[in-house]
């Protein structure tokens, strides 16, 4: 099946992303096409990308991997179970994780008010991507990104000013606890 190249970017030998629009989309797709066979050879293609031992071009790097790749091959944590609670004034989400959560990040959105939390690293999620809730806080959608589990908290009633959760940890429990006022 071929790579739709508006949706993930064309990753160039340095490791670097190419910008592709839609003009150049096709074109691409076809050379992807007709490059692709020569790969499944093997030594032959090989061969001709190997400079000969005498050329004075540099060798190239051993290990030309993007860093995107890198991160796919290490070992992702799970996020088995959720459960949440709310009072007036503050809102809490708490997750049973398989391994530590270094890394988390948030963003206040609007339009509507929304407040979005990441897990940084390579997270799956075990469980409904909408968690319903009643309350101040409508739901919460968990979208799992290749760097990222992102959790976005949506309000039946916007709170006034910037939102600032504080992360707890404590063993396999993430607790997430946004103050509402």
């Amino acid at each position: 099946m071929p790579v739709d190249f508006t949706v993930l970017p064309k990753v160039l030998p340095d490791g670097s992303e190419a910008l592709m629009s839609e003009d150049t989309t096709a074109a691409t797709a076809d050379q992807t096409n007709t490059t692709a066979a020569p790969e499944q050879d093997g030594q032959e293609d090989r061969q001709a990308e190997t400079p000969p031992a005498d050329s004075a071009a540099p060798a190239p790097e051993a290990d030309t991997t993007p860093a995107l790749v890198e991160i796919k091959e290490s070992t992702p944590g799970t996020i088995s179970t959720t459960s949440t609670s709310e009072d007036p004034d503050t809102f809490v989400l708490t997750l049973k994780a398989t391994a530590p959560v270094a890394d988390m990040a948030y963003m206040n959105l609007s339009d509507p008010k929304r407040l979005a939390v990441d897990l940084l690293g390579i997270w799956t999620f075990k469980g409904d991507n909408v968690i319903r809730t009643n309350g101040v806080v409508k739901h919460v959608v968990v979208g799992e990104h290749a760097d990222k589990l992102r959790l976005v908290i949506y309000f039946n009633t916007s709170p006034k000013g910037k939102l600032q959760p504080v992360f707890t940890q404590k063993g396999d429990n993430v607790t997430i606890s946004v103050p509402l006022r």
